[in-house]
């Protein structure tokens, strides 16, 4: 199966995502009592990964497997974790050079694309969290009653050399949902909002405007007082959906 790779940007921009996308998209985000814009256009940088269209939906989740034909150097071989309601599972933890490899399957909080944001890999007196990652399978589960998943490989490729790597503990951070594929970004940006249950609650209305040179999202009213910080960081919020873990792991090398 052809799989996509590409590397995270740094940890602490993906903190500041939502923030950053604000400014470099030249929001005028007022949302008080008069309309307001929100631009997104196509050159904003964000995490993005590819769904493999050439990947068959299955039935139920798999047995995570290596996703390279190496056997796991570390034990436990596999763990599972549990936070938010989300389940992770790691295993065929594996080092190589500068490189620390893992599997990872989890659950996906809604029937879309979500990625893991920041991750972090503990290594004697060291950690990194940068990293690349590789679809090895998904299934978002579209038209079924239970979650969907994912499973990535996972490439921390900035291990020092030398570095003590008997024990390893790695730390799930923050997954969250990608962003649209170009060209749908009203559609799907206004079922993220329209579906949230906190827009709801608060009045929050607003519609989109599509066009070749990106897209521009209207507030039409809100209502319960809102002030403009809280409006604005709500609809920032929903359109791009993350949740907090942490899921933990620790292994030893198998001696």
């Amino acid at each position: 199966m052809k799989s996509n790779s590409y590397k995270k940007i740094p940890q602490i921009l993906l903190i500041a995502m939502a923030a950053i996308f604000a400014l470099s998209s030249g929001a005028a985000l007022k949302l008080g009592l008069v309309r307001s814009d929100i631009n997104l256009g196509y050159s904003d940088s964000v995490v993005q990964a590819q769904q493999n269209d050439e990947t068959e939906p299955v039935e139920k989740k798999p047995t995570p497997t290596p996703s390279v034909f190496q056997e796991s150097q570390y034990l436990p071989a596999s763990q599972t974790q549990q936070a938010q309601g989300i389940t992770f599972t790691a295993s065929n933890f594996h080092a190589e050079k500068n490189h620390v490899f893992v599997d990872v399957c989890y659950d996906l909080p809604s029937k879309d694309v979500w990625d893991v944001n920041a991750a972090t890999l503990y290594y004697g007196e060291n950690e990194t969290g940068n990293f690349a990652v590789h679809e090895t399978s998904i299934d978002v589960a579209k038209d079924k009653p239970q979650k969907g998943f994912r499973c990535l490989r996972l490439d921390f490729y900035d291990v020092k050399a030398d570095a003590d790597l008997s024990n390893l503990t790695l730390v799930i951070r923050n997954i969250g949902q990608i962003a649209p594929a170009e060209g749908h970004e009203c559609e799907e940006y206004l079922v993220r909002i329209n579906e949230n249950q906190k827009i709801a609650e608060a009045g929050i209305e607003v519609i989109c405007d599509q066009s070749p040179g990106g897209t521009q999202i209207k507030l039409v009213s809100s209502q319960n007082n809102l002030s403009e910080e809280e409006a604005n960081q709500m609809i920032l919020d929903a359109m791009f959906n993350q949740v907090n873990g942490d899921w933990t792991f620790v292994v030893a090398k198998n001696k």
